[in-house]
């Protein structure tokens, strides 16, 4: 398959749908679909869930709470869509605005939300091996 170089956000992107394939942008950085998976896989881990139930339609304020921060942190630190991260979360676009809204509201009014937020957004980051790229 071929790919769209869009030179204005940085990434590669493999044919539409495809976004296993895609270099992001994490802090000005590339970084590969896989290091989402690992930002995934290491909030899962620290909330105690698995990703089957992080991707439930479940509404337990544990599962909704990683869910919040994930969506969160991709739309802070890459160049991902709200479509894009309900893809990835397997929400709809709208789900994931509501998502990042409550984050922010949260930051502002729950200090419990906002340290582990914080100590997340922390230990995340220097996990991340980032690719060269211009």
């Amino acid at each position: 398959m071929g790919y769209i170089d869009d030179k204005k956000y940085g990434f590669l992107l493999k044919k539409r749908g495809e976004i296993d394939n895609r270099l992001l942008i994490f802090k000005k950085k590339r970084i590969t679909c896989s290091k989402i998976n690992d930002i995934i896989a290491f909030i899962c881990s620290d909330f105690l869930i698995s990703k089957a139930e992080l991707l439930s339609k479940k509404r337990i304020r544990n599962y909704s709470d990683a869910r919040k921060i994930i969506s969160y942190l991709l739309r802070k630190n890459t160049l991902l869509s709200f479509v894009e991260i309900g893809e990835i979360l397997k929400r709809d676009h709208s789900t994931i605005i509501m998502q990042i809204n409550t984050a922010n509201c949260l930051l502002e009014t729950d200090k419990k939300f906002k340290e582990r937020l914080k100590r997340l957004e922390k230990e995340i980051e220097p996990k991340l091996l980032f690719l060269g790229g211009k």
